[in-house]
């Protein structure tokens, strides 16, 4: 991704984030920013890698953005069929990433595998994406222009159930992996965050037996967490 540096105004924006609270996690060194003078400047990769952080571990602070996200697309028009393993090959982290981008390679989006493994393998250097209940929600450090063509959601279930860096020490065995454009990037990830939290999807992609089945839980989750949100309006 080309550099880009956005201000306090265009990078809330982004991360659908009150400007007020952007600006106080800046000027306490939470959120990366530039200083110049009494204005703030935010670097698009930084931030927004930053603000994935946060939303993985579900900080308090931020939850009412998280986990009601707006997002422009659902998870499962993202995902196809051909797209799904259900039993993914991989006894080990750097096993598991190499054959998710095998997975995503063979969706014909990507422009350089070698390079996107590496993104990944970045991004889980600075911090894990698993979670608890035995999901990860693995996605690249970047979204440069030239590492996928357009957006897509790869979904696995591993054969055996490893350590992915779970904070907790927890095996993981489902694997969903987000290559979304930054247009749609945060909120996709923070609707899949929340799906997590609030509905049966961990128990029903692992009791689903084929890709179909696994499609369907997607959805059913999606359609609860709907009517549950309209139900509270």
């Amino acid at each position: 991704m080309a550099y880009k540096q956005l201000t306090l105004e265009q990078a809330a924006e982004l991360l659908n984030c009150p400007q007020k609270h952007l600006r106080e996690q800046a000027m306490q060194g939470d959120a990366p920013c530039i200083r110049q003078g009494d204005k703030l400047f935010f670097d698009q990769e930084e931030i927004m890698n930053w603000w994935s952080l946060h939303i993985l571990e579900h900080n308090p602070a931020l939850q009412k953005e998280q986990l009601q996200p707006l997002c422009p697309v659902l998870p499962s028009a993202l995902c196809t069929l051909d797209r799904i393993d259900i039993a993914l090959p991989g006894k080990s982290k750097a096993a598991i990433l190499k054959n998710l981008t095998a997975l995503a390679e063979s969706t014909g989006f990507l422009y350089n595998a070698s390079e996107f493994h590496d993104s990944l393998r970045s991004r889980e250097e600075q911090g894990s994406t698993a979670l608890p209940g035995g999901v990860a929600l693995v996605h690249p450090q970047s979204r440069d222009e030239f590492l996928f063509e357009e957006s897509f959601i790869c979904l696995a279930k591993s054969q055996n159930p490893i350590f992915f860096g779970e904070a907790n020490g927890m095996t993981s065995d489902i694997f969903f992996l987000l290559a979304c454009k930054d247009d749609i990037h945060l909120q996709v990830l923070a609707t899949l965050s929340s799906l997590l939290i609030t509905t049966d999807i961990i128990h029903d992609l692992r009791c689903a037996e084929t890709p179909t089945e696994m499609l369907t839980a997607l959805v059913t989750a999606e359609s609860t967490a709907s009517s549950a949100k309209g139900q509270h309006k």
